[in-house]
């Protein structure tokens, strides 16, 4: 793994003139030559799934999203680390205080778009295929694969991919339905994606890589969001969606904040609040799981449509008004982005890669951006409710707005 930022040619802590984090951009303006959002990134069951494998589309590309490589896969699926995707070393997340590298000023961003082709091309994705990813453990979450799809989406000009799927419910959903599984193994897996069993790497990908070739509509910047915050961009700025649990929306504290490495608690100005779940690494608000086949999925369109009508954004949103989702890192708000693009079918949404931490702590110029805390109505509902505080394997660690 590169070092965090070593891409860049300069360190940007300590400057007031960051330098950007993504290239294609200059400052606040969008790149006129970006390649725009031709594709719509799709929810798929598995019935659809095992449609498009007997169909007549080619190639498809089935990717397992996890941790570590899975012993059980869908047949001929290749695997992917969504943290791979991200610059800099992972966090644990009982570590109590931050070290100099963990707060580089683009730590857990994506990776530059070489490295995300590279990744890519190694789980067996190449040019022109259609990509269907899944959570690859039975019990997993569909955090993870969202994230890995929104990095992917992000570079899918650069692999001329066709269509970017996910599949709801993940292994376990494949599993419930009676389809097949077969052992994980690399050599066979990206034999079965090569269609004369040699090389499924695509010729010279990587030699091709131009900066402003990649969807940078799926991204928004910290210039981007501190402009809207600052009411410095257009007349209807982006709205803010936050979400994180409600205790870190409100920002009153640090205690019960699980990324226990930082240091400001807080939201942006006027965000909305998008709900999440009880706690930082505990989710729920934006799926149900059966408690039969244990099986997790998605919100249903009309489910997700009256959750997010009810906190405020919904109606705007759906009518065109841009979204710009932010969580702590941009893991949960790649899974609200997902759901607002493919469930939701709304037309402008962002995922701010950064997120609060960059905002408020790492970004050169934190210091000087807006913040905003305290208790709103829709909060003060769930304030009662217990909250889940799950610090694993770790040592025991001692406003007005819209919403």
């Amino acid at each position: 793994r590169i070092h965090p930022c070593a891409w860049r040619a300069t360190r940007c802590r300590g400057t007031q003139q960051a330098q950007p984090l993504y290239p294609e951009r200059d400052g606040n303006q969008r790149s006129a030559t970006s390649a725009p959002l031709n594709m719509r990134p799709q929810l798929l069951q598995p019935c659809e799934l095992k449609g498009l494998l007997n169909g007549d589309v080619s190639p498809v590309v089935i990717v397992a999203v996890g941790k570590a490589p899975p012993q059980t896969v869908i047949p001929g699926a290749g695997f992917l680390c969504a943290r791979d995707l991200e610059l800099g070393p992972e966090i644990p997340r009982w570590q109590k205080s931050a070290t100099p590298e963990m707060m580089e000023y683009g730590h857990g961003n994506l990776l530059p778009p070489q490295d995300l082709v590279a990744l890519a091309v190694a789980a067996g994705i190449r040019e022109n295929a259609h990509v269907v990813l899944y959570a690859a453990e039975l019990a997993d979450l569909p955090l993870d694969t969202a994230r890995a799809l929104w990095g992917l989406n992000y570079i899918s000009p650069l692999l001329k991919i066709q269509s970017l799927g996910f599949l709801d419910g993940g292994l376990a959903g494949w599993v419930a339905e009676g389809l097949c599984t077969a052992p994980y193994c690399p050599k066979e897996a990206a034999a079965e994606r090569s269609p004369d069993g040699g090389d499924p790497n695509p010729p010279n990908v990587t030699t091709r890589i131009v900066a402003a070739n990649v969807d940078t509509e799926c991204v928004a910047t910290t210039e981007e969001v501190a402009a809207a915050v600052m009411a410095e961009a257009e007349a209807d700025p982006p709205l803010m969606v936050d979400t994180r649990s409600a205790y870190e929306f409100e920002g009153l504290g640090l205690d019960e904040v699980e990324y226990t490495y930082v240091d400001k608690a807080g939201r942006l100005p006027n965000a909305y609040w998008g709900k999440w779940g009880p706690s930082t690494y505990v989710g729920g608000d934006w799926w149900e799981t059966d408690p039969t086949t244990r099986v997790t999925r998605l919100l249903t369109r009309d489910k997700m449509a009256t959750l997010w009508t009810e906190c405020g954004f919904g109606e705007m949103a759906a009518a065109g008004r841009e979204v710009i989702f932010y969580c702590g890192s941009g893991w949960r708000s790649a899974l609200a982005w997902f759901i607002a693009m493919a469930v939701l079918g709304w037309p402008r949404a962002r995922n701010y890669d950064g997120g609060w931490v960059e905002y408020a702590q790492t970004h050169p110029n934190a210091n000087s951006f807006p913040q905003a805390r305290g208790k709103t109505k829709l909060t003060s509902a769930v304030g009662s409710e217990p909250r889940i505080v799950v610090r694993p394997q770790g040592p025991s660690l001692e406003g007005t707005d819209k919403t």
